[in-house]
């Protein structure tokens, strides 16, 4: 079974952009109920979350409010095997030294 998804290209929002499409955060909420409303697409894909860390609530509040106000469900995924970690595991909480914090327990 094939599946197309549409990806979003929010490094083009800006506000001195020459396409005019492309001045406002709301072109993303446009093409996603444009998706949305095409039933041989399966949904949307986000090039890079750092356009969503630049920009901040100016991109993802218009996002969340309209688009994405409920929690996306996480497909089973049934092909993929689980791999049991080794039994020598680092056990953390007998750790002595907090390395990242440079600090005795």
């Amino acid at each position: 079974m094939e599946q197309m998804y549409i990806g979003h290209g929010e490094y083009k929002i800006s506000k001195t952009s020459k396409e005019v499409e492309w001045r406002s955060p709301d072109q993303i909420v446009k093409q996603i109920e444009m998706i949305r409303a095409l039933p041989l697409i399966d949904g949307s894909m986000h090039f890079t979350a750092n356009v969503f860390k630049r920009m901040g609530d100016t991109l993802r509040k218009p996002i969340i409010e309209k688009q994405y106000k409920y929690i996306a469900l996480t497909p089973e995924a049934n092909r993929i095997t689980r791999i049991k970690p080794p039994n020598k595991c680092f056990d953390y909480s007998k750790r002595k030294k907090d390395s990242l914090l440079g600090r005795q327990d």
